[in-house]
């Protein structure tokens, strides 16, 4: 599950909600959520805007940790999971 999905779903949003706030249609939305293809930042922003935790949508980390407090697994897993969105995309 992409990081954004956990995000709308943890507050209470749907897809069409996301949709709405970022002028976007639901496809779009679902294409994100799925890695077909990644958000801007000012799409990001008005997420932000609209109450999402854009550090938690973007690395998967909540809150504003410090570089320094993310431990090496997470930044392993932070990094295999953009490879992979890359590699879905360039197909």
């Amino acid at each position: 599950m992409s990081f954004l999905k956990e995000e709308r779903k943890r507050l209470g949003r749907r897809q069409d909600d996301v949709a709405k706030i970022c002028n976007v249609t639901n496809k779009t939305v679902s294409n994100w959520e799925t890695g077909k293809s990644t958000l801007s930042t000012k799409k990001l922003d008005l997420l932000s805007r609209a109450g999402f935790d854009s550090d938690y949508v973007v690395t998967g980390i909540r809150g504003s940790k410090k570089v320094e407090e993310v431990s090496s697994a997470e930044l392993l897993d932070i990094l295999e999971m953009m490879l992979q969105n890359h590699e879905q995309q360039a197909e």
